[in-house]
């Protein structure tokens, strides 16, 4: 019995690593969008998740905005949803409509559901900003650069029926 509590114990270490993204404004207008991600445990060498491919994981681009994402990333390549979600912004789209319609797409188009889960951070050029998960729980925070910053566990959109 102890071997097979040590044996849970250690998957439950090894599954921990999440994903940690970024997405900032600075003084000049710049717009920057970062991520480092625990991957996926257990997954065969050589898989190419969606952080390292600029416009899937992350995008940024002075004139609309920047998005970094999470969750399932061959989900989020099929789909180079922070490319999608960035041309959204420079279309003239808020923050949250950019990012739910993209939301909305990735559900009609790869069947996410709880399961198969993706989450942004998005920020416009002109500092509007929105956080939208389809997983049960995403932690995540912003801050204005003035007062304390917001942190939370559920930005969460409801799933289509």
């Amino acid at each position: 019995m102890g071997r097979q509590k040590d044996t849970v114990k250690l998957y439950g270490q090894m599954t921990r690593e999440e994903t940690v993204g970024a997405v900032a404004l600075d003084q000049t207008g710049d717009v920057a969008a970062g991520a480092s991600t625990g991957g996926i445990p257990y997954m065969l060498p050589g898989r190419v998740g969606d952080t390292p491919v600029i416009g899937c994981g992350v995008y940024a681009d002075n004139e609309a905005g920047a998005v970094s994402m999470t969750g399932i990333g061959e989900s989020i390549v099929r789909l180079a949803m922070a490319k999608d979600i960035v041309g959204r912004l420079a279309r003239g789209q808020t923050p949250m409509s950019a990012l739910r319609l993209a939301l909305d797409r990735a559900r009609r188009r790869i069947a996410i559901v709880n399961e198969i889960a993706v989450g942004a951070l998005v920020l416009a050029h002109d500092g509007r900003f929105a956080i939208r998960h389809t997983s049960r729980y995403m932690l995540a925070g912003h801050w204005t650069g003035k007062g304390e910053p917001t942190t939370g566990d559920r930005f969460r959109e409801a799933l289509s029926t």
